[in-house]
Parts: structure tokens; C-alpha cells; sequence
């Protein structure tokens, strides 16, 4: 029986070893130092699984999220992503090597998962994750009635000034790059920012293959706010670039006018009946 060796990933060397692994397999080039970490005083970023000649063939990279208060007490939280094993070496446990040397280290952080592939997904499911409160939608770009007939459908603008960008920014550790787009819309007494990244889609239908883009918008200042405008949103979106949808993830369980469910994806250590918002996470690394 082969044996396996977990190592934290705790320095520049060891962070920029990890990185080469993947990229010299082809996996998660948007993947780099800056967008882990930037400044090391010793934090665990990541782990990496040697194999008996010492030869990595497993990783998981770590981010740090803003702390939460759940009631009177204060939560730190931990994500984990961009979770990647050799192909020869699928199907020998290296999954569960890993989620549980994170849940070891991280015992006391809510740990935070939004993006996993079915397989984790069941294997999180059975090591006591659950699924968080929340409820994504598809949004077409189809104004409210309501607005079309005021002709109030609302004004978005990207946000360029830095202060604003700090606001948003000052609520997560100053340890690595973030990366994700800032807009301001207004509608009334509607006022809110929105922190989005583009996600490109590919279908093959028949011989042909038809290619499109939508907005992911991955965090807001208001969740109510941004579930009230959500069509008038995506039509602007739509009128700025050609982008065909926009996805909303909001805690709320109603859906937005027109509008699409989709599978929920957001997942948390300990199973918490409420939505951690991924502000800090993967997401802000532009790593999806």
C-alpha cells in the first residue's frame, strides 16, 4: 500500500513548488503567488501531498475570508479551492487526505467551499458539510414591467475610484491581490455596488459550436436591493457588452422576475442554516 505525506504549504518556496505542480499539469493557469499570498508571516496557504520519492501528486490552495458574527460570537472563516490530483493517483484517497488535514488545521474557522465538482460535492456531504442558505438564480435581461412602463430601468457604472474600491477592499487582509470588477448601480431609492467577474460558456450543437459570455455577480453591498433589480441588472449588462444572462446568488429564497434556478453550490464546515458571503474567497482572486 503506497503511503502519502500532507505538507502545509507555509512559505514562498513552498507556495511557488505547489503552483509549478499544477501548471506543469495543465490545471488552473489564472493560478498565481500574488493571488494566495503576497506578504508571508506563516499562515497555512495550502497543502501539497508527496508521494514515497518525495515527488508532489496532490494540492489545495487556502483563502482567507473576512471574519463572521453568527449571534454574539465572532467566526474566522477559510476557503479552500483550485484542488487538484495526478491522474495516476485518483482513486486512493487523496481527497479525504486533504479535507481532513484542512479540517484539522482549521478546527476552529467556518470553512467555506463554492465551487465544487459532484464528486467533492459527495464526499463533502459525508464528511458533515452542508449546504449553505442561499438560492442562484439565471437572470434573463428582461426589464420589470414596472420600470419599462416608468422608464426607470436604472443607471450602471463601473467603479474606477479607488477609495470606493478601498471600501470594499479594507474589509479583507491585506496579504494577497484581489482581483474582481466593481460597479455602481442606482434606481430610485435603489443604491448599491456589485462586485462581478465574466464567465464564457461553449456548446456544441451538432457540428457547430456557439460561444457566449454572462456576468457572474458573485457579491453586492445589498442582497434585497440586488434581488429587486436583478432584470433591470442583467438588461444594462446586456446593453453595455451583449452579455446574454447574469447569475445572482442571494439568500432569499424568492427568485428574481425573470429568471432561472440553478443548483445550489455553496458549501460550509460546520452545516450553518446561513450564507457566508464569499467575499474574500476564490472568487476575489479571479481564479474561477
Amino acid at each position: 500500500m503506497k503511503k502519502f505525506q500532507a505538507k502545509e504549504i507555509i512559505n514562498h518556496n513552498e507556495l511557488e513548488e505547489a503552483i509549478k505542480f499544477i501548471h506543469q499539469n495543465n490545471f488552473s493557469h489564472e493560478t498565481s503567488i500574488e493571488k494566495i499570498c503576497n506578504d508571508f508571516d506563516g499562515r497555512t496557504l495550502g497543502l501539497f501531498i508527496n508521494n514515497e520519492d518525495n515527488e508532489i501528486v496532490s494540492s489545495i490552495f487556502y483563502y482567507y475570508q473576512p471574519t463572521i458574527k453568527i449571534g454574539e460570537i465572532k467566526y474566522k472563516v477559510i476557503n479552500f479551492s483550485t484542488i487538484y490530483i495526478k491522474k495516476e493517483y485518483r482513486g486512493m484517497g487523496l481527497l479525504s487526505l486533504m479535507l481532513n488535514k484542512t479540517k484539522e488545521i482549521f478546527s476552529d474557522y467556518i470553512i467555506t467551499e463554492y465551487t465544487p465538482v459532484p464528486k467533492v460535492t459527495h464526499l463533502l456531504l459525508k464528511m458533515g458539510f452542508g449546504y449553505m442558505k442561499n438560492n442562484r438564480s439565471l437572470v434573463l435581461p428582461i426589464p420589470k414591467p414596472k420600470s419599462l412602463i416608468e422608464f426607470k430601468i436604472g443607471k450602471l457604472e463601473k467603479i474606477n475610484d479607488l477609495n470606493i474600491k478601498n471600501e470594499v477592499f479594507n474589509q479583507l487582509e491585506n496579504y494577497r491581490k484581489y482581483e474582481i470588477t466593481l460597479w455602481r448601480y442606482k434606481n430610485k431609492n435603489i443604491n448599491i455596488l456589485l462586485g462581478t467577474t465574466i464567465k464564457d460558456h461553449s456548446r456544441n450543437f451538432f457540428k457547430l459550436n456557439f460561444k457566449t459570455s454572462s456576468v457572474r455577480v458573485l457579491w453586492t453591498s445589498n442582497e434585497n436591493f440586488l434581488l429587486e433589480d436583478a432584470n433591470n441588472i442583467a438588461f444594462l449588462f446586456f446593453l453595455k457588452a451583449g452579455y446574454k444572462f447574469i447569475t445572482v446568488d442571494i439568500e432569499d429564497p424568492k427568485k428574481p422576475f425573470f429568471s432561472i434556478k440553478l443548483n445550489n453550490q455553496f458549501m460550509t464546515f460546520p452545516k450553518l442554516n446561513i450564507k457566508v458571503s464569499p467575499i474574500g474567497s476564490e472568487f476575489f482572486s479571479g481564479v474561477i
